[in-house]
């Protein structure tokens, strides 16, 4: 069986962890002595370190409600339809 390598596991770390990850980095600690201190795998706290850069970059958006949504769909120009010869014979 043959499985879809490109798909990317997510994995959830605990707050505390991630907190801690992001303390020592700021603190100037690479990722090899996070992981001595923690006791955990260098590439976890690599994979945690991405986790963070990756939610700094994504903006913060407020949810955008049904009625917004719905206003913005009813704007949008509606397209007239064209009578073919198809129809015009009817």
């Amino acid at each position: 069986m043959v499985k879809n390598m490109s798909k990317k596991k997510m994995f959830r770390y605990s707050e505390e962890l991630v907190h801690a990850v992001k303390y020592l980095s700021e603190k100037g600690l690479n990722s090899g002595e996070i992981a001595r201190r923690l006791g955990i795998s260098p590439f976890t706290v690599r994979n945690i370190k991405y986790m963070l850069r990756k939610r700094e970059k994504e903006p913060k958006t407020k949810p955008r409600k049904h009625r917004d949504i719905l206003d913005e769909i009813l704007k949008k120009p509606v397209k007239k339809a064209t009578a073919t010869k198809e129809t015009q014979e009817y």
